[in-house]
């Protein structure tokens, strides 16, 4: 049960990032920002944090950014909305609605994600991570191959 559970959870991500159409020639070490990428960890306060790659999946622990519409974000919990997204440099302007819901969870993680990803202001892509920016030197980092993850 545990092992098609895990094989599930990785086809549907897998599947996920092969439909977001955001691979360009990866040995130019540049992807795109547009589709559903899954979080790796977070540095916060020059301090390194490993996400527990069990709670990562579609929609856990997850930012989906599409060409058009709001970007929508997930930690184990919650689900948050940042608005229509307008890149300008590295810099990430949010328009619109913007809020997150409200459900408790006492697992640590999900609440720093809760606590920074609305405030969300620039990216960085580096070797097929994608650095979200909370402050000038915080972000959280995210892979769009979910192998990344369990490999780390």
């Amino acid at each position: 049960m545990i092992e098609t559970t895990f094989m599930m959870m990785t086809l549907a991500c897998m599947t996920g990032c092969d439909n977001v159409d955001n691979v360009i020639p990866y040995e130019d070490s540049q992807v795109v920002l547009y589709g559903e990428w899954w979080l790796v960890g977070w540095n916060h306060e020059g301090i390194r944090y490993e996400v527990n790659t069990d709670y990562v999946g579609h929609r856990h622990f997850s930012i989906e950014i599409p060409r058009e519409g709001s970007v929508k974000a997930y930690s184990l919990a919650n689900e948050a909305t940042l608005g229509e997204m307008t890149v300008k440099g590295n810099q990430l302007l949010f328009s619109g609605e913007r809020g997150i819901t409200k459900v408790g969870c006492d697992i640590m993680e999900s609440n720093f994600f809760d606590a920074h990803i609305l405030k969300i202001k620039s990216y960085q892509l580096d070797k097929g991570l994608l650095r979200l920016f909370y402050s000038d030197k915080d972000f959280f980092e995210f892979t769009c191959h979910f192998d990344d993850i369990e490999n780390k």
